[in-house]
């Protein structure tokens, strides 16, 4: 005769295939073969297989904490008499849960705008996810210009480590992932196949007025000549000959620069306090960087700049 089972609840990891969960015992008040006792588990898929003689408890399955974390399994205890008796017990077994899930994340690209020249600029904050009730994710770059971005590997957050350059690359590319997923391997292929173990940052840098335009085409000697009209010296190499009759408006030659930074092009204009006294009077800069005659003079050095 059965009179109670002892130890019904016990703890086991998750994930481990053959880990003692425990040890059920039944207590019989017979003596002799009677009082034998032998244990089973009559459901075929039962995850768990117990010793017959000893009543220790085994995992046969991987047990999955995020699925279910409390599993029963339904013991049979049974003496032996001729006659033999039976018992059940159901037999609560927790599931730990371990750190056995691979991060993922829900957004497969992110997309940010980074002025150029700005250091220690925050570009954007990535985020994983872990189904792990303890999560741990550690995040890191596995792609990449890394002389040039950095990630918080706790917070996601991606920022620059030196300024970008507009000039030399317009847009970067990396792809960031996280330290558990390596450490994983083959675990965690379902997330693997789908690519949610990384995610892209397009990071496109805009442009900033950094450059100073520079003068392309500028009069030989940077010098305007006025001569006397009867003077027929064509091969005056000092600057740009002007006739003293030179109809007022006459344009007289003309400045060109090019600014890396703007794509519209660039603007003159005519600098009279860093030019010779009165050039404002004789000469104006059309925006295009036409040189126009305003009045006749003999000789006057200019200097002209471009906004």
């Amino acid at each position: 005769m059965f009179y109670y089972f002892v130890s019904s609840f016990f703890r086991v990891n998750e994930g481990e295939v053959g880990a003692l969960v425990g040890q059920v015992r039944a207590v019989d008040a017979d003596i002799g073969q009677n009082a034998v006792v032998t244990y089973s588990i009559k459901d075929p898929e039962s995850l768990f297989r117990v010793e017959e003689d000893t009543g220790r408890l085994f995992t046969r399955g991987k047990l999955d904490f995020e699925t279910s974390n409390l599993v029963y399994v339904s013991v049979t205890a049974r003496d032996g008499a001729k006659e033999a008796r039976e018992v059940e017990t159901n037999v609560t077994v927790l599931v730990q849960d371990v750190q056995d899930e691979v991060p993922y994340f829900p957004q497969a690209e992110y997309r940010a705008q980074v002025p150029e020249n700005r250091v220690d600029f925050e570009v954007a904050r990535v985020t994983a996810m872990d189904r792990d009730t303890l999560a741990v994710i550690t995040y890191r770059i596995m792609e990449g210009d890394v002389t040039k971005f950095s990630v918080n590997p706790e917070t996601g957050e991606v920022r620059t480590l030196q300024g970008l350059d507009y000039e030399r690359t317009k847009e970067h590319v990396l792809i960031i992932g996280t330290e558990e997923a390596m450490v994983q391997g083959e675990q965690g292929e379902e997330e693997k196949r789908e690519g949610m173990v990384t995610t892209r940052l397009l990071v496109t840098v805009t442009d900033e007025n950094d450059l100073p335009p520079r003068f392309t085409v500028l009069p030989p000697g940077n010098t305007l000549q006025v001569n006397d009209y009867n003077d027929n010296d064509d091969d005056d190499d000092d600057g740009i000959q002007v006739r003293n009759d030179a109809p007022l408006g006459q344009v007289l030659t003309r400045v060109e620069a090019t600014d890396d930074d703007s794509e519209a092009g660039v603007t003159f204009s005519l600098l009279t306090e860093e030019s010779s006294e009165r050039a404002g009077e004789y000469f104006s800069v059309s925006p295009g960087g036409q040189i126009i005659l305003q009045v006749r003079t003999q000789e006057l050095m200019l200097t002209s700049s471009t906004c």
